[in-house]
């Protein structure tokens, strides 16, 4: 049986997904499940108004420049700023280092992920 929301976590739900979090944000952020966050946002009427929003993230260049123990990161240098972050890749660990250069975006302050091609 669903979990029974109040018209106020509806709401919100709705408002960030008009801001354009995730659905795995909102449920850390609401401390409601995944799946309610899914459901309230399926069931909104107002969904039909509301346009799928944008990413809120921009691509960027990055350039391995250390790997570190754990085989999903790396730390990289971004095209045009200053400062390493760290990288999350999905598929194991790189070739060369310096010399490869991957599309990422931003995740949170100094963390990243890679996007496949």
């Amino acid at each position: 049986m669903p979990k029974k929301i109040t018209k106020e976590q509806e709401e919100e739900i709705i408002g960030l997904k008009k801001a354009g979090f995730a659905q795995k944000k909102i449920a850390k952020m609401t401390g409601l499940s995944d799946f309610t966050v899914k459901r309230v946002w399926r069931e909104s009427k107002e969904k039909k108004d509301v346009p799928e929003p944008e990413p809120v993230s921009q691509y960027h260049v990055a350039t391995v420049v250390r790997l570190v123990p754990n085989n999903r990161m790396v730390l990289a240098e971004i095209e045009g700023m200053e400062g390493r972050v760290r990288l999350i890749k999905k598929f194991g660990k790189p070739d060369t280092l310096g010399k490869k250069a991957m599309r990422c975006e931003r995740i949170e302050d100094d963390l990243w992920r890679v996007v496949k091609l």
